[in-house]
C-alpha cells in the first residue's frame, strides 16, 4: 500500500500513515497470498489507499484501508537528531 502511494509523491514529499484498519475475511493456512493496492484518492494533504489479499484460488481473505498524510520534504540538520552535550 506505501508503495501505491508513494509511487504518485512528487520529488521531496514524504508520506506517514493517520490509520490503517485490516479486515480478515476467512482463514488461511497453506496458500500463497496476493496483495494488491490501488490509491482511491490522493488529494494535496491526505489520501485513501485500499488493498484486497486474495488466496491462491483468487477468493478474498482481507481487505485493508489506509489513510496516509503527504508531506514536504524535511530538511534536518544533524544536531536536531543530538543534544548539544553530545558534540562536547
Amino acid at each position: 500500500m506505501g508503495i501505491a502511494y508513494a509511487a504518485n509523491l512528487n520529488d521531496g514529499e514524504s508520506f506517514t500513515t493517520l490509520e490503517l484498519k485490516i479486515n480478515f475475511l476467512k482463514p488461511v493456512w497453506n496458500s500463497l497470498l496476493r496483495a494488491t493496492a490501488r490509491v482511491v484518492k490522493q488529494g494535496q494533504t491526505v489520501g485513501l489507499v485500499e488493498c484486497d489479499v486474495t488466496d491462491d484460488k483468487n477468493k478474498l481473505v482481507a481487505r485493508t484501508t489506509s489513510t496516509c498524510m503527504t508531506s514536504g520534504a524535511i530538511k534536518l540538520k544533524a544536531d536536531s537528531f543530538m543534544c548539544h552535550k553530545c558534540y562536547k
